[in-house]
This record gives structure tokens, C-alpha cells and sequence, in this order.
């Protein structure tokens, strides 16, 4: 049980009952100086590894005493924090100790050693510190237990009363929720017998992530680019309990709902002109293997099946399921386990990255390999597809919009259709609302996810030009599009979608998107003078930093950024940011500053 792995070890200990200093006096000893005191810690965790012992943890004490200064004089908070230990901050229960207990964990937050829970002992009733405490600090934990007994008693009577065994059960259900993802659950891109570190979430709002710990992290990824809202937005959460009251799923097959017309009008009103025909499906990489299939499609029913190969750029992602995989970077991507089993299609070099004085004509944007691939292999390709402007999982390359033009017209000459792969563009995140418009053109077919239910739930769209459609369907209009996912057209999904999108289009998106790349790019590219990094990017709601070499040990740069207090996932090279539109001055500066930080503090990065 709990009590039979509770190890208590007290490292020094003096006969009188007060600081450490005068009690040392008073025996006459001498208190151990910092370095011996943490030389100390340090030897008992190591001797609880060696007997393979739960876990490790630092009582600061009571709050009033986390501040005591130690004899050299240092805080005793302060001589803790370099090994880095979990902690519990024993409240106080006494007059007065609602706002010492406050203010001690204000403190112990300031230095970085933000206490696991609270504990109160002797604190119970709603009028208690504990309750008070609990009300003052929300996000956390905070357990209270009945006195313990006079001295002389053993605590064996009292480690069993319920309330105790309740506190023991709220501080190791977050061990067991650890233990229980640990074992058995897979994360992205993740090994299962040695898995990444991960860090409990109880909450978000706003651009807030809460951990269970009670950190709040400002995060900049926008869960994987999609939160353009940030979290809890009221707008979604009433469209989501509105359509949970009407119902959250039928077939589509045979059925229909105002849901899902309500999405394709709104959608209609704003993706590229001449783009008319919609299918709704689970995710943004289904939204690309419907893509593939109607490009194949379109050619077979015009007895042309030989233009069944698909032609791309190096660089580029598109998804993980296996049509989408077939069309990611064959050689620098993630799917090179597969390659044997994927179909072979057709790879030009990745476009040029964009210079700052790049335009829609500009003759510098690595064109001439896709212009020369498609010509000499025009008779056997189906369809080009390509993400506009922005390359995402493959390095957050930015490239100029010229290329686009230019493969539009190629594609028309050598009749090709175009794809957009506007997965992680679209709904604003470059500062247009559709990368295409950077280019002013409009792809034959267009696929959308991520951002589309403004982080709610999965969906993608596969957005087609009326030829296509009409090409798809046959000669005498009667070939159905072979695709139908169970949870086509989700009502929830559609109603979510709808609300982000309006919610998104009736805001000043565009200045909110404006700003954070002024305030990116002012305050991350000084960057391109540090040793450790070979380039910045910014573009809109996107900023990028790429590093000369992949940091040693990602895991580390991970951690320090969660200690700077910000949520980012670095890959490969590059440390960037995608954050929620809804972002503030103050909060996106807490991430730059972050990058800056890490960077400084050479997180096994490899510096010229």
C-alpha cells in the first residue's frame, strides 16, 4: 500500500525545536553549509534509486518557513531549486495562514519551484484555510488531512482514517493516469517501449494550457496549428451544445442535415472562386487521399488511365495515411519505412525559400525542376499537389508565391490538375485567407483540416472545381466518388466548423494576424546572428527559427522550454511558433522570449 513505500529520511536533525542555525548552536554542531546540505539530498536519492524505491520528493516545510534564510544565508527554497525535486508546500492553518501559504507559493512559482499540491494539516470545514486557499488558487491541488496525533502516538491510527486515505488517493491518482498513458497508450510519432516525456493537462483556456501540476504554460502551437480561437471559446462551446442537444451523428449515406448545408455555405462564401463542390470527411490527410482518388478518378472515366502518377515537391508533407504518405518527401520525411510499399510517384526539388523582396514574378523560386519534370512526364500525371507558400512538416519552408503562378499556368498547358494542400494554411494562419491568395490563384482542388473546427473536433474538406466534379462523375453523370467515411458530414463536427469560421470572418482577423508577424519578426530575427542558428522565417501567424544541427538531445530543449513557461514543439531544426490569433502582445512575448532564452542557455545545440 502507500504507507509501505512511504520512506521519511531527515537528513540533520537537532534536538531544539526552532531555526536550524541557533538549534545547531545550542548543540553544539555546526549547520551544514549549502553545498553540503544539497551534497546530502543528493546521496539519499541516490541510495533510494539503488533500493529501487517510489519516487522522490522535497518538503519545503511549513510556507512560513520555505523562506527562512539558512545560516551562509540562503532560503531554503533557494537551495532546493538546483535539483530540480518535486515539491509540497505544507500550508498554514493558523490565523493569518491564508495569505502566508499564498504568498509562499506566488514565490516558490517566481523561482521556478512550482509546488506539486498544497497540503493542509488540521484544515478541515468549508470555512477553513484549506477551503480559502483552494478558492485563491484555483489550478491547485490542494489537499487537506486531520491533525496528526500529540508526539508520543504512532501516525499508524492515523495514516488510516479516511480523510487521510482520501488526501494519499488525490496526490497518487495523477501517478496512476501517468502510468496507465505510459503503459498503454501510443503518442505521435512516439516509441512505445521507450516513450517521451509527457505533461498531464487538466485544462485550457484562452491561450493558456493548465497542467495538472498547476503551470500554466502559454501555448504556441495552437495544438498542432488548428486552435486559431484559442481555448473554451464560448462561441464554439454553445455551437457544440446546441448541436449535441439536436444530435451528434447520423450517416450522411442517404441522409442529410442542416449542419452540414450550413458548413458549405459558409465555405462557399469564402474559399477561392471557381472551387463549388465539397466533401466532407474525418481529418485533413483523409481530405488528401480523397483529393488523389478524384484526380485518378477524373482521368479514368475519360479512358485515360495511364495519367495515374502524382508529381510533388521534395520537402513536403501531406498526412500519414498511405495515399498521403506516397506524396510526403520520399527521402527526408517521416515515411521512409514504407517506401517499399508505397506507390512511386513523381518529385522535383523543393521550391527556393522566399527572399524578402520576392514577388508573384519573381525568377528565383526553384521552378525550372517541377517545369521540367511535368514536361517530360505530362502524358502519365494525373495531378500536381503541393502546399502554397508554406512547406509544414517539412522544415516550415516559406517560398514565393511566383511559384505558384507559374504552376498554375504550367498545369493548364500541359493539362495537369493542381491540388492545394491548405491543411495547415488555410482560415488565415499566412496572413491571407487561403495561401492561394498569395498567388492569386485557384487550385482545380483544395484541401482543407486543422484550423476548419477551430480546434474543436477532426474534420477536413476536399473542395472541387465544378469540372471536377462533372469529370469524376463519368461521361453519362452516374460514376459515384469511391470514398465514404462512417463519420462523413458529422453533424457536431459540421455545426463546430461553422461557428469557427463565422466566429473567425466577423473578427479582425486580419490585424490580429498582421500584428503577431510584425511582433515575430521584430523580435526573432536579431536571431540570425546567433551562433546556433542558420535561419528565421516569419510569415504571417508563423514564426520559424532553424537551428544549424538538430539539438543532441530534443527532450531537453523541450523541458526548458516548459521551465520558461511556454507550450512549443520543436522538430528537426527548427523551433517555431504557430500560435492561437487570439494571442496577446505580453503572452507571445513570453514565447519569443523563450526561444531566446533556450537558445542562450545552449541546449546541446551545436553553436558555429
Amino acid at each position: 500500500g502507500m504507507t509501505d513505500a512511504l520512506r521519511l529520511e531527515t537528513l540533520f536533525h537537532y534536538p531544539s525545536p526552532e531555526s536550524p542555525a541557533s538549534a545547531a548552536e545550542k548543540a553544539g554542531a555546526r549547520p551544514p553549509q549549502d553545498a553540503e546540505f544539497r551534497e546530502a539530498v543528493l546521496a539519499s536519492l541516490r541510495k533510494e534509486r539503488e533500493e529501487q524505491s517510489v519516487g522522490s520528493l522535497s518538503d519545503l516545510g511549513d510556507c512560513r518557513r520555505a523562506f527562512e534564510p539558512r545560516p551562509e544565508p540562503t532560503f531554503q527554497a533557494d537551495i532546493y531549486a538546483p535539483l530540480s525535486l518535486p515539491c509540497v508546500l505544507v500550508g498554514d492553518s493558523k490565523l493569518g495562514g491564508i495569505s502566508a501559504t499564498v504568498c509562499a507559493y506566488e514565490a516558490l512559482v517566481a523561482r521556478k519551484q512550482r509546488p506539486k499540491a498544497i497540503l493542509f494539516i488540521g484544515s478541515e470545514g468549508r470555512h477553513s484555510n484549506a477551503s480559502a486557499v483552494q478558492k485563491a488558487l484555483p489550478d491547485v491541488p490542494v489537499i487537506s488531512v486531520p491533525s496528526t496525533p500529540p508526539q508520543q502516538e504512532p501516525l499508524t491510527a492515523w495514516l488510516s482514517q479516511d480523510q487521510v486515505a482520501k488526501g494519499k488517493s488525490e496526490a497518487s491518482s495523477l501517478e496512476e493516469h501517468l502510468r496507465l498513458d505510459r503503459e498503454h497508450l501510443w503518442h505521435p510519432y512516439t516509441s512505445m517501449v521507450k516513450p517521451g516525456l509527457v505533461w498531464p493537462v487538466r485544462s485550457a483556456s484562452g491561450c493558456h494550457i493548465q497542467l495538472e501540476d498547476g503551470r500554466r504554460l502559454v501555448d504556441g502551437m495552437a495544438s498542432w496549428w488548428c486552435a486559431i480561437h484559442g481555448y473554451n471559446v464560448p462561441e464554439l462551446n454553445a455551437a457544440a451544445a446546441h448541436q449535441l442537444s439536436q444530435t451528434s451523428h447520423v450517416m450522411f449515406g442517404g441522409l442529410t442535415h442542416r449542419p452540414a448545408t450550413d458548413l458549405a455555405r459558409v465555405l462557399l462564401s469564402c474559399v477561392p472562386r471557381g472551387l463549388s463542390r465539397i466533401f466532407l470527411c474525418d481529418s485533413g490527410s483523409v481530405s488528401v487521399e480523397v483529393a488523389l482518388k478524384m484526380a485518378l478518378q477524373y482521368w479514368a472515366t475519360q479512358g485515360l488511365p495511364r495519367k495515374c502518377r502524382i508529381a510533388t515537391v521534395q520537402r513536403g508533407y501531406h498526412g500519414d495515411t498511405f495515399g498521403a504518405m506516397a506524396v510526403c518527401d520520399p527521402v527526408r520525411g517521416m515515411h521512409s519505412l514504407f517506401k517499399n510499399s508505397l506507390p512511386q510517384h513523381l518529385f522535383a526539388e523543393a521550391p527556393a525559400l522566399a527572399r524578402p523582396k520576392d514577388g508573384i514574378a519573381s525568377d528565383s523560386d526553384g521552378f525550372a525542376s517541377m517545369e521540367e519534370m511535368l514536361r517530360q512526364n505530362a502524358e502519365d500525371v494525373a495531378a500536381v499537389i503541393i502546399e502554397p507558400v508554406v512547406q509544414g512538416a517539412g522544415g516550415m519552408r516559406i517560398y514565393s508565391p511566383s511559384y505558384l503562378v507559374k504552376l498554375r499556368k504550367l498545369c493548364n498547358d500541359l493539362q495537369i490538375l493542381l491540388i492545394f494542400d491548405e491543411i495547415a494554411t488555410g482560415f488565415g494562419r499566412t496572413g491571407k485567407l487561403f495561401a492561394a491568395e498569395h498567388a492569386q490563384v485557384t487550385p482545380d482542388i483544395m484541401c482543407v483540416g486543422k484550423a476548419l473546427t477551430g480546434g474543436y473536433c477532426t474534420l477536413g474538406a476536399t473542395i472541387a472545381s465544378d469540372d471536377v466534379a462533372r469529370r469524376v462523375s463519368g461521361k453519362d453523370g452516374t460514376q459515384p466518388l469511391m470514398h465514404g467515411p462512417t463519420f462523413m458530414a458529422n453533424p457536431l463536427a459540421c455545426s463546430l466548423a461553422a461557428a469557427s469560421i463565422r466566429l473567425l470572418l466577423q473578427g479582425d482577423w486580419q490585424h490580429r494576424v498582421a500584428a503577431i508577424e510584425k511582433q515575430l519578426a521584430k523580435e526573432l530575427l536579431p536571431l540570425k546572428e546567433h551562433g546556433a542558428v542558420s535561419d528565421v522565417r516569419v510569415l504571417g501567424a508563423i514564426g520559424v527559427v532553424e537551428l544549424r544541427s538538430p539539438p543532441k538531445e530534443p527532450a531537453k530543449l523541450q523541458q526548458a522550454l516548459v521551465r520558461q513557461g511556454v507550450w512549443l514543439r520543436p522538430f528537426g531544426q527548427t523551433i517555431y511558433t504557430m500560435p492561437p490569433y487570439i494571442i496577446s502582445e505580453q503572452e507571445l512575448r513570453c514565447i519569443t522570449k523563450a526561444i531566446v532564452e533556450v537558445l542562450e542557455e545552449g541546449i546541446e545545440l551545436k553553436i558555429r
